[in-house]
């Protein structure tokens, strides 16, 4: 892709210390740390991890609720290239979006 460029959110899976690992539709695996943005009041329910551990899929967009979502320029922008094996899985938590290419 071009400078600048970025592609949609395919699917989610929360980890550890408020990060989660993300596949884009062009098949980039990469982790998106949250912990930043926690500092704002705006995503202070992101604190409760049981809440945090929701982030779904919606239209390529990383999203809490209505309210609360991640554009996916900016989680590509900001998210750390690994390969599927280098992140330790949570067992707790479950990929969400498509078709479960994190297994």
């Amino acid at each position: 892709m071009e400078a600048g460029a970025y592609d949609m959110v395919k699917e989610v899976e929360p980890m550890a210390d408020y990060r989660v690992r993300v596949l884009f539709r062009n098949g980039r695996r990469a982790v998106f740390d949250c912990t930043p943005y926690l500092a704002d009041s705006f995503w202070a329910p992101l604190k409760d991890v049981a809440y945090f551990n929701r982030v779904r899929v919606d239209g390529g967009v990383l999203t809490w609720s209505d309210l609360i979502d991640v554009a996916p320029e900016e989680v590509w922008a900001n998210s750390v290239d690994v390969a599927p094996e280098s992140v330790l899985e949570d067992s707790r938590n479950t990929p969400r979006g498509g078709a479960g290419e994190f297994d």
